[in-house]
């Protein structure tokens, strides 16, 4: 072998050798952006206010083991939010009149809830369980 073949291999040596780095780069890069774009991505939540306003439709009837075609008279109802032990919001007082067996009435709630009721750790563990939920 001569010396102008000898540097010549080794020319072709180092190329081949190269290439096939390149090429494994190449391969590398693939398998990693396969990876990072299979990966979930949760939402970016950002609550930009606390304030809402509860809504709840609540049927009451008389109970079955009230014996009899008795009717209740009348009475008042309120309901609550709760939210981890903790009273979110309560709504007004309702008044229901005389409460038959098979009828049920309607009654309509709402209470709304502002940032200055639930600041502190309770709106932190709200956002929290927000963001964890991705809703």
């Amino acid at each position: 072998m001569t010396s102008t073949q000898s540097s010549r291999r080794g020319g072709e040596d180092v190329c081949s050798c190269i290439l096939i780095f390149l090429v494994f780069a190449f391969i590398a890069a693939m398998i990693a952006f396969v990876v990072k774009s299979a990966e979930s991505h949760a939402p970016n939540i950002e609550v930009a206010s606390m304030d809402f306003t509860v809504n709840w439709d609540l049927l009451i009837r008389r109970p079955d083991y009230l014996l009899g075609d008795s009717k209740c008279p009348q009475g008042d109802i309120q309901a609550s939010l709760f939210y981890k032990d903790l009273t979110l919001a309560t709504s007004s007082t309702q008044r229901y009149e005389y409460l038959n067996h098979k009828s049920p009435q309607l009654l309509r709630f709402s209470a709304t809830v502002s940032e200055k009721d639930i600041r502190g750790l309770v709106g932190q563990n709200i956002i929290k369980d927000i963001k964890e939920k991705s809703e």
